[in-house]
């Protein structure tokens, strides 16, 4: 399934994904997040909104990203 990992990059649309929500709980498993290059990638709006709402409520292991910008 995860094979072990410690960490999930990426994880935006993770919230879609229940069964896998459980295991990285279950495991401890950091999401790494990034609200500022998902809202200027146009998945989010507005960043009240970010799915990572739903990880901070229910205690997930977060971790937020710095966006930065490559020349």
């Amino acid at each position: 399934m995860i094979l072990g990992t410690k960490r999930i990059g990426h994880g935006y649309g993770v919230v879609k994904y229940p069964h896998l929500l459980k295991v990285i709980k279950e495991r401890k498993i950091g999401i790494e997040i990034n609200p500022i290059s998902n809202q200027v990638l146009k998945l989010v709006d507005d960043l009240r909104n970010h799915p990572a709402a739903i990880l901070f409520s229910d205690d997930y292991p977060v971790v937020i990203s710095r966006y930065t910008a490559i020349n």
